[in-house]
């Protein structure tokens, strides 16, 4: 399914879709969520001066509300319409997200979280115009355009350097690919959906992912064979083998940092010890409005 109609809503992973063009309506006007969440830092008081001594800010969680008219020419579709409601917004067993999709002026947005309320006024179900309240809790703040990006990024080659004997002055050779430029086109920063590195026909050892201009990198010592990947999830801090084993007791620590995308350009490098290996780099563009 996709969207195909302003002020339309839907929850991908559960097949369901409300606003214009469904039997469930809203008001646009009604609509809630938009705008900085509520923000929470680390702020202490000064012991012996006026004033707070100031820390990082977090946003928390984005509640989004609707009003639902359920447009039912029945009591008994009324019915039909609340039960079908109620299923989608179900409560979630395991500690997970779900996705919720929405149009608004012809563009597609994406944001993450889980159900948090649907109640039916059930007074009104044998009105004409029967009415839900519903919640979504976007569990990570950020709007995302809802398409994703697609990126490859291959190793740094060394070219030039020395050769010996050799006279003075002498150049030591210039680092070359690898380089990837992420765009990042929202106004606030997001981690990589998620990065593929798969090793070439010689294998690859010893991965690194070097943010350049945050002069960050996660390196992982682990040897790949010809084929196989290394999938790293920068939200969640994992890293598997071909998906599925883990490897994050291979990252090399302290000194790797997990990054994220700054609004703008980001460069992004691939190195590899030894062998050849391509990275593919899947984002959104993020927001926060």
């Amino acid at each position: 399914m996709s969207l195909d109609a302003n002020y339309q809503a839907e929850l991908p992973d559960r097949a369901f879709r409300f606003g214009a063009g469904t039997r469930y309506g809203f008001d646009p006007e009604g609509l809630k969520g938009f705008g900085v969440p509520r923000l929470r830092d680390r702020r202490q008081s000064r012991p012996q001066d006026h004033g707070t001594y100031p820390g990082p800010q977090y946003a928390d969680e984005r509640l989004f509300r609707w009003t639902l008219e359920l447009l039912a020419d029945t009591e008994a579709e009324a019915l039909e319409l609340a039960a079908d409601l109620a299923a989608a917004f179900a409560p979630i067993e395991e500690s997970a997200t779900i996705d919720l999709t929405f149009r608004l002026a012809g563009v597609d947005y994406l944001v993450r979280g889980v159900p948090s309320r649907c109640e039916t006024d059930i007074a009104r179900l044998r009105s004409s115009s029967p009415r839900a309240d519903i919640e979504f809790a976007a569990v990570d703040p950020r709007i995302y355009l809802l398409e994703e990006q697609v990126a490859t990024v291959n190793p740094v080659a060394l070219t030039g350097g020395l050769s010996y004997p050799h006279g003075y002055p002498h150049g030591y050779g210039t680092v070359t690919g690898g380089g990837g430029l992420i765009t990042n086109a929202g106004n606030f920063w997001a981690y990589p959906e998620v990065i593929t590195v798969t090793a070439g026909a010689a294998g690859a050892s010893s991965i690194s992912l070097e943010h350049v201009e945050r002069e960050q990198t996660i390196t992982v010592l682990t040897a790949l064979a010809p084929g196989e990947t290394l999938v790293f999830d920068f939200a969640r801090r994992t890293v598997k083998l071909n998906g599925t084993a883990s490897r994050s007791g291979d990252v090399l620590r302290p000194v790797s940092e997990w990054w994220h995308l700054d609004p703008g350009v980001n460069t992004i490098r691939l190195n590899v010890a030894t062998g050849g290996a391509s990275a593919e780099i899947r984002w959104h563009h993020a927001l926060m409005v």
